[in-house]
């Protein structure tokens, strides 16, 4: 794994980079924090919140199963996978993982 601090640091700056709308450039620092920490929920989750801010849908749903392969218990990841997968109109997938969200 990555030193913390600085993988820590990275994740914020790109944080910090999608709250000012800046989604593609954060999509960049999420994508080499990701490389860097593979086994590691949230660097997954966080790409996928980039990727689904720069329209890559597809890609978003990629990253938070990641996510959820890494720590299937990691619920804010299964809803942010289930808010993408209702807008790509795969409503049966979305019921799935929201009931899986509601019987954690």
């Amino acid at each position: 794994m990555a030193d913390a601090p600085d993988w820590l640091a990275r994740s914020q700056e790109a944080g910090h980079l999608l709250s000012q709308g800046r989604a593609d450039d954060a999509v960049l620092i999420f994508k080499e924090v990701a490389r860097a920490n593979p086994k590691v929920a949230d660097a997954h989750n966080n790409l996928g919140v980039a990727l689904k801010a720069t329209g890559r849908l597809k890609e978003a749903v990629d990253g938070y199963r990641r996510a959820l392969k890494l720590q299937p218990g990691f619920d804010v990841a299964r809803l942010n996978m289930a808010r993408v997968l209702r807008q790509l109109g795969r409503n049966e997938e979305n019921l799935r993982a929201l009931a899986i969200a509601l019987r954690n």
